[in-house]
């Protein structure tokens, strides 16, 4: 996850960009830690999870641009996250 680009979004706070820019910048001791989770005999965690941003229909005006969902299951090959969505969309209710 070398040259992290951050999109920002039309009334997105500042406290959610930094929020944002954290969480990548650390991405990499989260990873390592459910790396090492998966090699322990007897696991530690109940779960783990990451908030990812999905684009959406960017012609419709009515919704917002990006919808931000849990996804858990996390997979990572040194370049893109993967999972299962963990959070019911709006659209899926």
């Amino acid at each position: 996850m070398t040259g992290q680009i951050i999109y920002s979004v039309k009334g997105e706070s500042d406290e959610l960009k930094a929020a944002v820019a954290s969480a990548q910048a650390t991405f990499k001791f989260f990873w390592r830690e459910l790396s090492w989770e998966a090699r322990r005999i007897v696991k530690s965690l109940d779960i783990a999870a990451v908030k990812m941003s999905f684009v959406l229909d960017a012609d419709d005006p009515d919704i917002p641009a990006v919808e931000n969902m849990w996804v858990t299951d996390i997979e990572f090959d040194g370049e893109f996250i993967s999972g299962q969505s963990a959070t019911v969309s709006e659209n899926q209710a």
